[in-house]
Order: C-alpha cells, then structure tokens, then sequence
C-alpha cells in the first residue's frame, strides 16, 4: 500500500495525513479507533486527527501547541496529542517500544530493518537513493512489515526494499511514503491499497535489464601520495546499468571508514559503498545503481582520514571500453572538478570478470 505525502513547513517535521493508525498502535500500544484529516478532538470516545507529523523532540516544542494534531518524536519515539490546542499530552511510546526502528542516515546506501515490524526511514538525512533490507529473523509467515519514507521531498531518494537474500520486494519513490507488507510462505507481499485492499508481489523494474559487457581500464598507478581530498575520475555511458563494479588502483590503500562513491559530476551522491576491508585492486560493486544512459558520473574515494591513493600522472583521456559504450573521460578531485593531468584511485570500471 502507498500513500501521497504532505509535506511539513521548515520547522524539521514531516506531516502525514492518515498514515499513523497502524503503525502507532503496534510502537505503542495505543488503540487509535479513528484516523481521519479532518475534525477536531475527541469525540463519543473516539480520537479525530486534523493532521500528523513526524519530527524530533525539538520540533515539536517550537512549533507549539496545535489542535487535534497528533506529533511523534523520531529521537524518542514519544507520542502526543494536542486535544485542545492548549497543550501537548503524552499518549505513550518512548525509546523502549517495541518493534519500531528509525533510520535517520549514515552515508550508506544500504539498511537494514533490524528486526523491527515498523520502520521509518528519513532519505532527506540520508541524502542518497538507498536499498533497505528486510531482516531475517522476520520472515516469518504472517508477520507484518510497515515502512515508511519520512524525507523531506517524496521520489527524491527511493527507497528499494529486499529481502534477506536480496530478492526484489517493492520501491517506495515518487508520491509513495507508505508501504505495508506480510510476509507469506518464503515471500513478502505487498497490499495494494487501504482497507480491503489483496495482498500480491511485484515483479524487479531492474529485472529485464541486463548488466552490459563494457569495461574499460586505464594505466596501472606510478605514484601514490597520502591525502585527505575525495579523488577519482570521471566517465560516461550510452546504456543502462542496473549494477556496476570498479576496481581499486594497486596503489591505493583504504583504512576504516572509507567509501567508494558514484555521484553526478558535480560530486553529489548517487551510491557509496563502504570499501574499509578491501585492498589495492580489489573489486567494488554497486549493486541496484541503476546508472542511466548517456549520462556522466563521477567516482571517487571518500576518506575517512589522510590515506595512501594511487595516482596515473601521465593520462591520455578518454579511455574507452571495445565496444565504445563506456569510456573514462578525465580524473576528478573534490573542489576541482574534472582533471585531465592526473586520474586516481580506480583503475577499471564496468562489468569486471575477476
């Protein structure tokens, strides 16, 4: 199931409408008899929403009292109500609930559910598209799985759910910020709308793409220098790439904490991952990238702390794959942009056979 987003102001919360009664009753315990957008407080016994927002404790607290809104803190996992517009009042919740994970961002490009039967995942704190995977331990027959996309723009960054073993499940991306889930002999099905709504599966968009042969080299590393500067190079497409792989230079040393990351040419992040137990001329892959034709990227080393990176100081760009679909175009360097009298860091990109 999927549901529209509204978005918040810039006081830090995201507002939903209708979208809490499931998920808060099972982080809580609160038995929420209606969840509406409209109306005021309570009425014949029954709890009436004007709106919903998700945000940290300190939100809630500068933008004051509002009534009928219902507020939960991502930072404590509290939930209040303002009944009367004169004050919040704790329904519950608090750090300790069960079953509620909150994915607030890292770096990484990939999570896990953690066991959790809720999960929100906040993909503007992440800044990147990410793959979330379910956990094992709750794929169980019959149990549930709610996630929800608390970013600050929906389809900006999508999120790709799989299961434990990397199987497909769905993509929450633009308009959707709300998935439910059960999981149903060995598989997880997704329900395709509120209330009466069949449970069913759906099929990969990244299936019927096929990872191309290209690959392209440049010339082995002939210096190395310690530095704390992101360095890589930069290279181009003409087909679709739903995984892609590099290889790291034989100069280059990775320590703890450093990441291989593809972004656009600006340097903004598409993927990264974490490359802290690879060696020189290991091989690094991106799964679920889904690079785009005719397009350029960027790919560099992301350092933790000053670290030996190999560097080509004599280039002759570009270099391009056998069958010309894929080509390394110039080096790269943080604050520089291109840079066509050295390449560093990655030695060969495309679909490596090691």
């Amino acid at each position: 199931m999927t549901e529209n987003r509204n978005q918040g102001g810039t006081d830090g919360g995201i507002s939903r409408r209708g979208l809490f009664g499931a998920s808060l009753a099972a982080a809580s315990g609160i038995g929420l008899l209606s969840m509406t957008g409209s109306a005021m407080a309570q009425q014949d016994g029954t709890v009436y929403l004007r709106d919903a927002r998700i945000g940290p404790s300190g939100s809630r607290e500068s933008i004051g009292s509002r009534e009928g809104w219902m507020y939960f803190e991502t930072d404590t996992g509290n939930i209040y109500y303002d009944n009367d517009g004169s004050d919040w009042s704790k329904l519950g919740g608090g750090t300790a609930a069960s079953g509620l994970t909150v994915i607030d961002g890292s770096g990484e490009s990939s999570y896990s559910t953690g066991g959790s039967s809720v999960v929100y995942v906040d993909t503007s704190s992440i800044g990147q598209k990410i793959t979330l995977t379910t956990d094992a331990a709750s794929e169980v027959n019959g149990a549930p799985l709610e996630i929800y996309d608390i970013g600050g723009v929906a389809g900006d960054y999508p999120i790709r759910i799989e299961d434990s073993t990397g199987k497909y499940v769905t993509t929450l991306d633009v308009n959707q910020a709300y998935t439910e889930l059960i999981y149903q002999d060995t598989q997880w099905l997704i329900k395709t709308s509120k209330g009466e709504g069949i449970w069913r599966t759906e099929s990969d968009p990244q299936a019927d793409i096929t990872i191309p042969d290209s690959v392209v080299s440049r010339p082995s590393d002939n210096g190395s220098n310690p530095s704390t500067d992101n360095l890589g190079l930069k290279f181009s497409t003409s087909q679709e790439w739903p995984d892609f792989q590099a290889r790291l230079s034989n100069n280059t040393a990775p320590i703890t904490g450093t990441e291989l990351v593809i972004g656009d040419t600006n340097g903004t992040d598409i993927a990264s991952v974490d490359v802290s137990n690879k060696s020189a001329n290991d091989v690094v892959t991106f799964n679920g990238v889904s690079l785009s034709a005719n397009t350029s990227y960027s790919m560099f080393i992301r350092k933790a702390n000053s670290e030996e990176v190999g560097w080509y100081d004599s280039p002759s760009f570009p270099y391009r794959s056998n069958d010309g679909n894929l080509s390394i175009d110039s080096g790269w360097a943080d604050g520089d942009g291109t840079r066509s009298d050295y390449v560093w860091g990655i030695a060969e990109i495309g679909n490596i056979s090691d």
